[in-house]
């Protein structure tokens, strides 16, 4: 397949969509109440289409979809020898606004390499800062998408509420938004979070600060397939990620670097 190379994005700034030609395989299994199966499907195959529009190369991952009926989503880790990756969702019916929030975040997490990842544990915060980001990157997406090129027509009308849903999970994080200390307040999180990296609020509130440079370099979904499998700080993590990244999204990285307030240890030797 003809994908675009990083040298042609840096020399063209940024790469137009160029989607996947190797689609997802996405298989809901279940029971989901009022919601149909083949519906779900279409659904979260859209869902994804809006992150993998912007990669450069190909992702065709066989995922298999189940109902959670308590506790959070998740993706689970594969046996070894298995290919196919399980993703549970905690919500029923035709929710879409809600499969696409939690089906966006999981599927972040396969983006990222979640298994590899895992040998870093100390910047999982990080991870779910960035897959928090994910919902709401792609719900504002296909709230645009969906007024002209919903997946069935008659769920145009749905387009709002995609919107709707993202701005209600916002509200609940407005009163706890750092006044001015941004990276004071960083620090802060990021201790709690190497200890507990589920920590909502504050991970929202780092995926809001990211947020408005991935709307602008939306490319930059490249990037986290490059994320360092490193227990550093985050100023040092980043300045990793920033080396292990092809050249083209260099630039993006720092822009990451830039709103999270992050700095390069400086060498002493």
């Amino acid at each position: 397949m003809s994908m675009q190379t990083c040298d042609s994005a840096e020399q063209g700034g940024e790469a137009p969509l160029t989607g996947v030609e190797e689609p997802l395989t996405i298989h809901v299994r279940d029971d989901w109440g009022d919601g149909r199966r083949q519906d779900i499907q279409v659904l979260l195959a859209n869902v994804a289409s809006h992150i993998t529009r912007h990669l450069r190369d190909s992702l065709s991952p066989v995922i298999e979809v189940w109902r959670r009926s308590s506790g959070s989503p998740m993706i689970a880790y594969r046996q070894p020898g298995h290919s196919t990756y399980t993703v549970l969702l905690s919500t029923t019916g035709t929710y879409w606004a809600q499969y696409s929030f939690q089906f966006a975040h999981e599927f972040c997490h396969l983006l990222s390499d979640y298994e590899r990842l895992a040998v870093g544990g100390s910047n999982a915060w990080f991870h779910e800062s960035l897959c928090e980001l994910a919902s709401l990157f792609t719900l504002r997406s296909m709230a645009v998408t969906w007024e002209t090129e919903p997946p069935y027509p008659n769920w145009t009308a749905y387009a709002p509420a995609l919107s709707d849903y993202v701005d209600g999970r916002l509200a609940t994080v407005s009163a706890a938004l750092p006044d001015a200390d941004f990276v004071s307040w960083l620090r802060s999180h990021e201790l709690e979070g190497r200890k507990n990296p589920y920590l909502r609020e504050g991970n929202l509130i780092v995926a809001l600060r990211m947020l408005p440079v991935f709307e602008r370099h939306p490319q930059g979904w490249n990037a986290l397939r490059r994320l360092p499998a490193s227990n550093a700080r985050i100023d040092l993590y980043l300045a990793q990620w920033k080396e292990q990244v092809d050249s083209c999204d260099r630039r993006f990285v720092g822009q990451i670097q830039e709103v999270l307030g992050t700095r390069v240890p400086k060498r002493t030797d």
